[in-house]
């Protein structure tokens, strides 16, 4: 299972004052929105900072006789100027890939993706589908049509949104007054996934700056959600979801309050969605695929093999087969045998046999991935008292026995009834923030790794420099080193921002991006270059590119991309 490196906490320095602003009075510092994007649906709350308290959103529509639903489906429509209609769900994931954008003289979008063997889709119509289903939560309303390069995008259904424990006039006032939104996200989210849900969250209308969203890991969410203080003991957090397994171990250290500091984390990314070609793989994929011809490498089951499982996923994007299995999910995870129908073909899927070809090995996986976090964080499996597990990928009885067996210590708390008030138990951990701003990363959110690009690319010239030189040469640009180091080495040895270049090898969704000079150059080789007494050179004509690229892209946008990030301290 392929997996980003450990993140042990985050900076405890403080953020660079420079770029830090301060809200106003009581009044202007009341009302804050928590808010969960996940791969099948939205979630919110509202919390009133002056007496904490928080109120959960919830949606009604036309058709749903008065039934409150607090987790809006992630469904839009599109309707191709062909005249054709297609649904556009589980369309997160993809937002971490690039940021949309045009080139050229026709404008051209980029990057398409290749969501289907007869489909493409600009990566823009994904954001602008999700910015219809947050503004349903403007309060200017929302869920209005949206004339995409697409096609014209609508919701399934006429939504309205209202606040559990608010009046309507109260709802309004507090969304009108929003001094800011805190938003869910994974370990290790790129800085194209921050920037993307910014933008969207602005264009939906619900604050008017980027310097009032902040950006949260789920499983500190999770974590407050079940947590009164936070001193609490040390906690195990699996955040279960339908794209990627958020691992975080939090609390070790009880010497202190606790800081994001004391938070380390990891992201897998395999979840419930990958269960679902799990099962396909292993149990119909000889008699109820029609592949055509395609040549396609099965994944390995319980593991991540992003490639194989993308060009899978597009191959079934347009099959019923998916559908039929997400449906006969919750008797699997209960342990009963099912029959998956699709046209005359039917599969029998024993609970025994998914658990032994699937399951397993996607335990084995997480107990080497949780094994390597420990092993950094510098505790044992046995330190671990207490251990929380949400998501409808953990409702697996399979999982929850490895975390009995893998945390003899530990108390088990178990989020995963997807009928249950965990709908919104995300967002009512991101909506607490504001009672803990210690456990908000600032320093990751201020130096995005776009704009450290663009520092680094204009303190080289000719010649070349060393590590102390360029942090000397940035110190004198204001950059704060001492809150980004990891970064700028990271770019420095190589690795452009994820998301920079879209590329088909990043995934083969992305359609390959022909007559683009600026990409065109850039691609041909590494920026920097490190030299035989280690200190590091640019390639000049590379670099101007990365900055006409940079350039270009923060036109279309509320954020420049070639500045921090200034943002209100809570």
């Amino acid at each position: 299972m392929t997996s980003e490196t450990p993140s042990l906490g985050g900076s405890d320095l403080p953020p660079d004052q420079s770029f830090v602003l301060t809200l106003g009075d009581d009044s202007s510092n009341r009302w804050y929105l928590g808010l969960d994007v996940g791969t099948t649906g939205i979630s919110a709350t509202l919390l009133d900072r002056l007496t904490e308290a928080v109120y959960p959103i919830y949606w009604l529509s036309d058709s749903q006789e008065g039934d409150r639903i607090f987790r809006l489906p992630s469904r839009v429509h599109l309707h191709r100027k062909s005249g054709e209609t297609e649904v556009l769900q589980g369309f997160k994931p993809y937002l971490s890939w690039a940021i949309p954008h045009h080139f050229g003289e026709d404008y051209a979008p980029c990057p398409m993706l290749q969501v289907s063997p007869t489909q493409k889709l600009f990566l823009g119509t994904f954001k602008q589908a999700l910015q219809l289903l947050l503004s349903t939560i403007s309060p200017q309303g929302g869920g209005d049509n949206i004339d995409s390069e697409d096609g014209d995008l609508t919701l399934p259904k006429n939504y309205q949104s209202a606040a559990n424990g608010l009046t309507d006039q109260e709802f309004k006032t507090a969304l009108d007054s929003l001094a800011g939104v805190v938003v869910g996200c994974q370990s290790q989210a790129s800085h194209a996934y921050g920037f993307n849900l910014r933008e969207t969250i602005l264009a939906a209308g619900l604050v008017n700056s980027p310097s009032q969203i902040w950006m949260v890991e789920d499983a500190i969410a999770t974590w407050l959600n079940e947590s009164e203080s936070p001193t609490d003991e040390p906690t195990l957090i699996i955040d279960a979801g339908a794209a990627t397994t958020e691992l975080m171990v939090i609390g070790i250290s009880q010497d202190h309050d606790l800081t994001y500091a004391d938070c380390f984390g990891v992201s897998v990314t395999y979840g419930g969605y990958d269960v679902n070609l799990d099962i396909i793989c292993q149990f119909c994929a000889e008699n109820m695929i029609d592949w055509d011809g395609s040549y396609l490498v099965l994944p390995t089951p319980g593991t991540s093999q992003r490639t194989h499982r993308d060009r899978l996923q597009q191959k079934l994007v347009l099959s019923a087969l998916i559908d039929a299995i997400e449906s006969q999910k919750p008797s699997l995870q209960a342990g009963k045998n099912v029959t998956i129908s699709l046209q005359d073909q039917e599969v029998k899927v024993t609970s025994n046999e998914l658990q032994r070809r699937v399951l397993v090995s996607f335990v084995q996986n997480l107990n080497r991935e949780l094994n390597n976090l420990i092993s950094k964080v510098g505790v044992s499996p046995v330190g671990i008292k207490r251990a929380i597990c949400r998501g409808g990928n953990g409702s697996w009885s399979v999982l929850s026995q490895w975390l009995r067996q893998k945390l003899p210590n530990a108390t088990m708390i178990s989020i995963t009834d997807p009928e249950s008030w965990c709908n919104y138990a995300i967002a009512k951990g991101l909506a607490r923030i504001p009672l803990f701003p210690e456990l908000l990363n600032y320093s990751s959110q201020q130096y995005g790794d776009y704009f450290l690009l663009s520092e680094l690319l204009r303190v080289f010239g000719d010649l070349p420099l060393s590590i102390p030189e360029v942090m000397t040469r940035l110190e004198e640009r204001g950059v704060n080193t001492r809150c980004c180091k990891s970064q700028i080495l990271a770019i420095l040895k190589g690795q452009l921002p994820p998301g920079f270049i879209p590329s088909e090898l990043d995934t083969p969704l992305i359609v390959p991006i022909s007559k683009h000079p600026e990409i065109d150059i850039i691609n041909q080789g590494a920026i920097f270059y490190q030299d035989v007494d280690s200190s590091y050179f640019v390639n000049l004509e590379r670099s101007e590119m990365c900055l006409q690229y940079l350039d270009k892209l923060s036109r279309e946008y509320h954020q420049v991309l070639t500045e921090p990030l200034a943002i209100v301290q809570l």
